[in-house]
C-alpha cells in the first residue's frame, strides 16, 4: 500500500546541530498488525495499535511512515536478507488520527 516516508535529518552548524525540514517520499510497503505471539515475546512494549511494516527500501530507526492519517516510528528492524529481499520493521504508533 502507498504511504509517506518522513525522514528527518540534520546537520551540524558552528558547533550547534540544525534540524533540516523533514523529507517526504511516496513509498510502497506492506502494513499488518503486530501478531499475538511477539505480542506476548515483547512484553508489553508493542500494542495492538502497533504495527509490523515489511519494505524492500531500507528504512532507519526513527524513521515516520504515514498512513490514512496514523504516524508510525520505526522502533526495530529484523533483517529477513538472508532469505529474502525484504526486512521488517516494528513500529510505534504516534498519533491515533485515521
Amino acid at each position: 500500500m502507498k504511504c509517506i516516508l518522513i525522514r528527518k535529518s540534520g546537520k551540524w552548524k558552528s558547533g550547534k546541530y540544525v534540524e533540516l525540514p523533514p523529507e517526504r517520499i511516496t513509498l510502497e510497503v506492506v502494513i499488518l498488525p503486530i501478531d499475538a505471539r511477539l505480542l506476548q515475546l515483547e512484553g508489553g512494549r508493542y500494542t495492538m495499535d502497533d504495527r509490523a511494516i515489511y519494505s524492500l527500501i531500507p528504512l532507519n530507526n526513527g524513521d515516520q511512515i504515514e498512513r490514512d492519517g496514523g504516524i508510525f516510528t520505526i522502533d526495530k528492524t529484523v533483517d529477513y536478507s538472508e532469505y529474502a529481499d525484504f526486512k521488517k520493521y516494528l513500529a510505534k504508533r504516534v498519533t491515533t488520527h485515521g
